[in-house]
Parts: structure tokens; C-alpha cells; sequence
């Protein structure tokens, strides 16, 4: 393999290792959130007697664990992701207005953008947190004074809303980071690639027969110089004399040329 196949090779595991990295985050989050969810889910039916709680989580958990068998067969495994990140908000909502033990619930909420970020990228993870963080805090302060959701303090709702931030700046900075240095990384292997591409040069030693002077392939053929040097680098041959071979080979045309250029000086 040439170095520009394996240049090519090596941009191509770059760009798919991005869309493997997020395969990775999402089975972590998975194996981190299955339990989660089925301990949360019992807790809340037997012992808080949660039930719309319950409700809620059910689904999801039935939607993480499919996502975990169909993204590994998925080319793309973005709507997948999205599903389950709209299910997260949607739950998390529902966690926010419930309020829990003196409100505790609101804690949940800062896995949020840990999750945005590392599954749907920068761009897209601002989006999402942002529509959250503006739900969220509607909920919160509730204006239309909705009976059902959990009245927060002024001052729980400005702490929240400062820790939330920094979790999503922080998480925003590592993301942007990783993917800046990725994409470094992707310049330079092209920037490689066209290098290896304008450059094509011969190393190692060269068997050339000592008579006639043609030089043999791997294969055990013997080719002249001309035609190795033509199948193995990007250069062109083109043929001359030089001027001991000339006076050798032409002695009259030499001595008329040395008299026309004598006779011009």
C-alpha cells in the first residue's frame, strides 16, 4: 500500500471515528441510564406511588434499550438519538413541574446538557439546551400560575439557572475542543495527502545489471531503467547526448558546430 492509499485511509478513520465516538457515548449513557430508569421506575410505583411518574419513564426506558440494539445496524444513528434526547426533555419537564421532596427533582437537570453535547454535537446540543433551559424556566416561574407545578423560591430558580449554565459552558467547551482538534487533524491529513500526491520518489536499493543496465522487477523481470523509472515514479523521460557521447558518436557534426560557434564568437 502507497502512502496516498494510506493517507486517504487515515482521513476516512477520522471522520468515521467522530460518528464512532458518539456511538460509544451513547451505549455509556445507556448502561448508565437503563438502571437508573428501572430503579427509578420501581421506586416510584411501589413506594412514592408515583404512578404518572412511572408513566413517563416507561417509555423511554422501552426506547433506550431498543436504540441500543438498532444503532449499531443504523448508517446514521442521529434520529435515534434525537428520540431519545426529546424523551429526556420531555421527562425531565415532567421531573421539573412534580418538583419531588422539596423540590430535589431539579437536580436530575443537569444531566441534560451532558447529554446534548456529547451525543448531539455542538451546534445541535446548543439548540436543544437552549429550548430546554427556556421550558424550564417558564415551568419554574410559572406566569400562568399552572396548579400543578412546584413553586419555587426566586433564588432557587436564579441558583439553577447559574449552575445550569456553567454545566452547559463547561460541557460546550470540552465538546468544541474535541471537535476543533478533530478537525485539525483532518486538515493536516489532507494537507498530507496532496503533498504525497505531488511527490512520488524511489527508495531502497536498485538491482541494475552491470552490462546492459536494466534494472529487475520484484516479480524477477528485467525492464530498462527508462520504463522503472517511469512505473515507479512521476517523472517523465526524455532522451539526449551528452557531449562525450556526442564527440564519440558524431565526431564531424561536433567539429562543425565548434567551427560555427567559433566563427560566430
Amino acid at each position: 500500500m502507497n502512502f496516498i492509499e494510506k493517507s486517504k485511509k487515515y482521513i476516512i478513520h477520522i471522520i468515521t471515528r467522530d460518528e464512532e465516538i458518539r456511538r460509544t457515548h451513547f451505549l455509556v449513557f445507556g448502561f448508565i441510564g437503563i438502571p437508573l430508569m428501572i430503579g427509578f421506575g420501581l421506586e416510584s410505583t411501589f413506594v412514592t406511588k408515583n404512578y404518572p411518574l412511572s408513566l413517563f419513564i416507561g417509555p423511554i426506558l422501552l426506547s433506550l434499550i431498543i436504540s441500543i440494539f438498532l444503532q449499531d445496524s443504523m448508517k446514521n444513528p442521529l434520529p435515534l438519538f434525537r428520540i431519545n434526547m426529546f424523551l429526556l426533555e420531555v421527562l425531565f419537564l415532567f421531573m421539573l413541574t412534580t418538583g419531588g421532596v422539596e423540590g430535589s427533582m431539579i437536580h436530575w437537570m443537569y444531566i441534560y446538557p451532558l447529554s446534548n453535547y456529547f451525543l448531539m454535537g455542538k451546534n445541535e446540543g446548543m439548540y436543544w439546551n437552549f429550548v430546554f433551559i427556556l421550558l424550564a424556566l417558564f415551568f419554574m416561574v410559572n406566569p400562568l400560575q399552572f396548579p400543578f407545578v412546584y413553586p419555587y423560591a426566586p433564588v432557587t430558580i436564579l441558583r439553577f439557572l447559574i449552575a445550569f449554565l456553567c454545566v452547559s459552558l463547561v460541557t460546550l467547551w470540552f465538546e468544541y475542543y474535541r471537535q476543533s482538534y478533530r478537525d485539525r487533524l483532518v486538515k493536516r491529513s489532507e494537507e498530507l495527502q496532496k503533498a504525497l500526491a505531488e511527490v512520488k520518489t524511489l527508495r531502497g536499493y536498485l538491482p541494475v545489471c552491470a552490462s546492459c543496465r536494466k534494472v529487475r522487477e520484484e516479480d524477477g523481470s528485467w525492464i530498462n531503467l527508462e520504463v522503472y523509472v517511469e512505473h515507479h515514479s512521476d517523472a517523465e523521460i526524455s532522451h539526449g547526448l551528452c557531449n562525450e557521447c556526442a564527440e564519440k558518436l558524431y565526431p564531424s557534426l561536433m567539429e562543425e558546430m565548434e567551427e560555427g560557434s567559433e566563427s560566430k564568437s
